[in-house]
């Protein structure tokens, strides 16, 4: 109920997601756009731990998945730059994403990334085949999110046919056993 009362715009965050090659500085490649589960909590007056309860915030994320496509729909000026979305499964077989997906000029989706949290992927992997064959029909580029530096080297991105994977940076990354495998984050 709290959630609908929510002008979803105002919770509506972005961050730089950069590409690291050795003997260069970092680049931005893409914003990931996302809500901001802090500022929810504030302007909801939720004040529990939204992240407690995996299944409740499965259940959550998708409602937020859902309004922030309705958002992004009607606001073509949020989509003038590179951004991805980190969206669930279920959510690209909603209606909403569907009326995302007419709304868009077909130039753009190249544009876009969609993300999917390996979690998600693995829950249902027939789902996820599906959805994956589907948006890389329609020419969106999918990324692998929820992975660190120790998670990264056993996951194969073009077995599973994405286009990226998003590794969450911790200064643990350089003094890993596993940095060799990622000779570039030693800079």
């Amino acid at each position: 109920e709290a959630l609908s009362r929510v002008e979803i715009g105002n919770v509506i965050h972005r961050q730089s997601t950069c590409v690291m090659v050795a003997g260069t500085i970092p680049e931005p490649v893409f914003d990931e756009t996302y809500v901001s589960l802090s500022d929810l909590s504030m302007l909801t007056g939720m004040h529990s731990n939204l992240l407690a309860n995996r299944w409740l915030f499965q259940y959550l994320t998708q409602l937020l998945d859902r309004s922030m496509l309705g958002y992004l729909a009607g606001n073509a000026a949020a989509l003038n730059r590179p951004i991805s979305l980190n969206l669930n499964i279920a959510t690209i077989l909603s209606p909403e994403f569907q009326r995302f997906n007419d709304s868009l000029p077909p130039r753009l989706r190249p544009t876009l990334v969609i993300e999917f949290n390996k979690l998600d992927v693995f829950a249902d992997m027939g789902a996820f085949l599906f959805v994956r064959d589907y948006l890389r029909e329609r020419g969106f580029r999918l990324c692998l999110d929820g992975l660190n530096h120790l998670t990264a080297p056993y996951y194969d991105r073009q077995k599973l046919g994405f286009d990226l994977i998003k590794i969450h940076w911790s200064p643990d990354s350089l003094n890993s056993a596993h940095a060799e495998i990622f000779p570039v984050m030693q800079q």
